[in-house]
């Protein structure tokens, strides 16, 4: 029999998220899931009952399919680093000048959410989330920026 606390028991967050993620909040669908993920039912059903040992090979293949960003932020997490998404192939067509302005803008709106956040001396824990979020922000803007960079490189 399965244990829905085995993930986090024994360090595996991968499972423990996956387990709320199917069979609690049923966001996703399992047949669906590991079609996608080029893998059996059975065995999607296996590693997210932690029956067998999630592969970290396939979280990425986990985080393609269902579009979730907290599979490879938890992987992320564990190595001190963060996950950025890629931009869109839009960025490229961008202005470069325009990206860095809009960089500049979301440093500006960073600086003011800490600012607000540190008025006690401390961060609050709600306000570590908004900062979290533009720092993200920021660091999207960033990769777009490199992005639309690289492709003007190769033309």
């Amino acid at each position: 029999m399965s244990n829905p606390n085995n993930g986090a028991e024994n360090g595996n967050g991968i499972q423990a998220l996956a387990y709320v993620n199917f069979f609690i909040e049923k966001k996703y669908r399992v047949d669906e899931i590991a079609a996608r993920m080029g893998i059996a039912p059975d065995t999607l059903y296996k590693y997210i009952r932690g029956e067998n040992t999630w592969p970290a090979e396939r979280i990425p293949d986990l985080h393609n399919a269902t579009n979730d960003f907290h599979y490879m932020s938890y992987l992320a997490e564990r190595c001190s680093c963060i996950v950025v998404p890629k931009p869109k192939s839009k960025a490229v067509d961008q202005d470069i000048r325009q990206l860095g302005l809009s960089i500049s803008i979301a440093v500006g709106e960073l600086q003011r959410v800490v600012e607000k956040a540190m008025d006690n001396g401390s961060i609050p824990p709600k306000e570590f989330k908004k900062i979290s979020v533009a720092v993200t922000d920021v660091e999207q803007r960033c990769e777009t920026l490199k992005e639309a960079i690289k492709a003007q490189v190769s033309k």
